[in-house]
C-alpha cells in the first residue's frame, strides 16, 4: 500500500469518527448509556495512532516512502487532518483536568 493512501485512509477513519461522535453528542435519539465509555477509548485509540503516524516523516524510511508517492497533495492534506486531530486531542488532554477542577 501507498504511503499516501494509508494516510487518506487514516485520516477518513478519523473524520468518519469524529462526525459520528459529533452526530452521537448533538442528536438525542443516538444517545444511549454508557456511551462514553465507547467514544473516549475509541477517541484515545485513535489519538494514538494518529500520534504515530505523525512520526512518519521523521524516520528515513517514511521519508523515503513519501518522496516516491506519486500522491503528494492527498498525503499532504491527509497529514493536516491527522496533525489537527491530534493537535485537538492533546488540547483537551492538557486542558481537561483544568475544567475537572474548576467545577463545570
Amino acid at each position: 500500500m501507498d504511503i499516501s493512501r494509508f494516510f487518506v485512509s487514516l485520516s477518513m477513519l478519523v473524520v468518519v469518527f469524529c462526525a459520528a461522535a459529533i452526530a452521537m453528542f448533538e442528536v438525542s435519539s443516538f444517545q444511549w448509556p454508557g456511551m462514553d465509555d465507547f467514544i473516549w477509548p475509541t477517541a484515545l485509540g485513535l489519538l494514538v495512532i494518529s500520534i504515530a503516524a505523525l512520526m512518519v516523516p521523521v524516520v528515513p524510511a517514511g521519508r523515503r516512502a513519501i518522496t516516491l508517492s506519486p500522491h503528494k497533495i492527498s498525503f499532504a492534506v491527509s497529514y493536516a487532518i491527522l496533525a489537527c486531530y491530534t493537535f485537538t486531542g492533546v488540547v483537551i488532554l492538557v486542558f481537561l483536568p483544568f475544567k475537572a477542577a474548576s467545577g463545570i
